[in-house]
């Protein structure tokens, strides 16, 4: 299962092998996606969606988030995880490239027309 806030947890995570609290986290990703004309809300939507979504994270064998021991309230990155690309080419562009094969056929004289071109 995969958070709307993944990749920046995982970001802000792993700069930080030490573990963050998750209040820290919370701020940090609301920061990233706030604007100026922001509904009210959003900073609850987000504590909501990180919180739960690391503590259920943090219980199961093969997520990359664990709880740090002796410290309350802090995640950190397993030491194993390692970042995977995640490559999204909805809106991507492809540059087309024809490519043209040399043909040995012989060319036939062309062939006789009724209006005589």
């Amino acid at each position: 299962m995969k958070n709307l806030y993944y990749n920046q947890i995982v970001e802000y995570l792993f700069n930080k092998p030490e573990g963050i609290r998750l209040i820290n986290i919370i701020r940090h990703v609301y920061n990233s996606n706030s604007g100026l004309f922001e509904d009210p809300d959003l900073y609850s939507q987000i504590n909501k969606s990180v919180r739960t979504y690391l503590w259920r994270q943090s219980k199961k064998n093969n997520s990359p988030f664990i709880r740090v021991p002796k410290k309350w309230g802090c995640y950190a990155l397993k030491r194993g995880f390692v970042v995977q690309l995640e490559l999204c080419f909805d809106n991507w562009e492809y540059d087309i490239v024809e490519t043209k094969t040399k043909k040995t056929v012989k060319e036939e004289p062309p062939m006789p027309n009724l209006f005589g071109w």
